[in-house]
């Protein structure tokens, strides 16, 4: 009987030796392949984005598709970091100004960007620095956009700013500028009223990528079958963070009176 137990014990373990395991070793590389594909694709994508300054649905399309062909699903992330530059004013305690009493930011500021300082008005934008120990100045705000608002610009054909005449920006609302304005775009071949619309962004922005498989791959469901870990969810085997500046700002020299 214990002859038996051996017997099978070694042939299982002959099976997981000369079958399981290279088979296993096999799909972890496909997996490392996979990964140093995702990242290169990952990579060329941010490289054209910085470069370029803009992220049109065609290029987000292309970089789908490219991900596609090596085999996983992925839950994708964008972030666009812009640096947005706004007017305070400094209210010193006196001429000598060594100590700050009051700092006024445009947050504070009316619709039209005046400030009631003792009882005296200031406009950033005429200077009407008419009190002695107040001082111009300006501050720097990070905003996030996350890859909703992204495509939602990518994805909306509408007419863009730069496709307004006279009369449009005479009848546009400055209430109805949205957050993430859509400021250039082109029309689509064969359409008069919709637009391929183009994510712009500013020369020192940060735009990056997160990208996460979330199907399980066979070497994972290999691993978890070895180790008795059938429940324990996807692994994940491409994990990919990549962003970089953004170095110029190719939209501005576009033709977009044409469709292409």
């Amino acid at each position: 009987m214990e002859d038996n137990v051996q017997r099978i014990f070694a042939i299982l373990i002959s099976i997981i030796i000369f079958f399981f395991l290279p088979m296993y070793i096999a799909f972890e590389k496909r997996d490392d392949i996979s990964y140093a594909l995702a990242l290169k694709i990952t990579n060329n994508f941010v490289e054209n984005v910085t470069n370029k300054g803009y992220l049109s649905k065609e290029m987000y399309d292309n970089f789908i598709d490219e991900l596609a062909a090596t085999d996983n699903i992925y839950d994708i992330k964008l972030e666009h970091v812009s640096k947005k530059y706004f007017p305070v004013f400094y209210v010193y305690k006196d001429s000598s100004f060594k100590e700050v009493s009051k700092k006024l930011d445009y947050s504070l500021a009316t619709s039209s960007y005046t400030y009631d300082v003792e009882g005296k008005k200031l406009d950033p934008k005429i200077g009407g620095l008419s009190i002695n120990n107040v001082e111009l100045s300006y501050d720097m705000k990070l905003e996030r956009y996350n890859e909703k608002q992204i495509l939602e610009v990518l994805n909306t054909d509408t007419k863009p700013f730069i496709r307004l005449n006279s009369d449009d920006y005479k009848n546009y609302s400055y209430e109805n500028i949205p957050y993430n304005p859509i400021v250039y775009g082109r029309l689509i071949d064969g359409t008069t009223d919709k637009y391929e619309n183009y994510y712009a962004m500013s020369a020192g922005d940060e735009f990056s990528v997160i990208i996460q498989n979330t199907n399980g791959t066979i070497a994972t469901s290999m691993f978890n079958t070895f180790t008795f870990a059938g429940d324990a969810g996807v692994r994940s085997r491409v994990y990919i963070n990549y962003g970089g500046t953004v170095k110029e700002e190719q939209y501005k020299e576009l033709d977009f009176s044409t469709n292409k």
